[in-house]
């Protein structure tokens, strides 16, 4: 893989969230498949009866992906790196409390979300990145709900 620390020009940032992005989709809509077998896993639940231009929207497509990335790529990772956990450790550990912090008990989509999230915030030492990422697989997700 090609490492984007040292080149975080905007065009190599692009590609690494939409291909994160695609990513995402591509297993989500795999896991999907499955659905009658392990009932509904849908990430984020969105209630299309709601006003559009509500909390109820604003929350999961802006807010909560912008606190989510703060704290799960920047925050705890650091403060466990810190206690000597290895980095790649310290993701799979926060990543286990990213999908634990979402109240829902299929755990796996958000696990394998937060793995593409931090994936590309190491890539980039950018946390635009996996926001970005988030708030589009977010925003697919509510579009999905109105089909």
């Amino acid at each position: 893989m090609i490492s984007l620390k040292n080149n975080n020009s905007y065009n190599s940032k692009i590609i690494l969230i939409l291909t994160s992005f695609v990513s995402i989709i591509i297993l989500n809509i795999l896991i999907i498949y499955f659905k009658n077998i392990i009932g509904n896993i849908l990430p984020v639940e969105i209630n299309p009866t709601k006003p559009i231009i509500s909390i109820y929207y604003i929350m999961p497509l802006f807010i909560s992906p912008i606190i989510e990335e703060i704290f799960f790529r920047k925050i705890i990772p650091q403060k466990l790196i810190k206690k000597g956990i290895k980095e790649k450790e310290a993701d799979l550990i926060t990543n286990l409390l990213f999908s634990v912090a979402h109240l829902n008990p299929f755990l796996i989509p958000y696990f394998i979300n937060g793995l593409i999230y931090s994936n590309s915030f190491r890539k980039t030492n950018d946390i635009t990145v996996p926001i970005i990422i988030h708030i589009l697989y977010n925003t697919f997700v509510c579009l999905i709900n109105f089909i």
